[in-house]
């Protein structure tokens, strides 16, 4: 299981542009999660895209984090 892992790691770190994709689309939502939050009304659709928004650019940051730790 160690080499798989080792393995993964040495392919996934040679994907930067795949982490750099993920960053982008990280501050997307979360800057989508900011303008719903502060400018729009309160209303059934903003709540669903807050959530959206939390759901996916939350994750993203975790992980773009952890690549960057590890890969770095």
């Amino acid at each position: 299981m160690s080499e798989f892992r080792e393995t993964f790691w040495a392919v996934a770190c040679e994907f930067d542009f795949v982490w750099g994709l993920m960053f982008a689309l990280n501050v997307v939502f979360l800057v989508m999660l900011g303008f719903v939050a502060l400018i729009v009304e309160p209303g059934t659709g903003s709540y669903y895209v807050t959530i959206l928004s939390a759901a996916v650019g939350l994750p993203l940051a975790v992980a773009t984090g952890y690549m960057v730790r590890k890969c770095g």
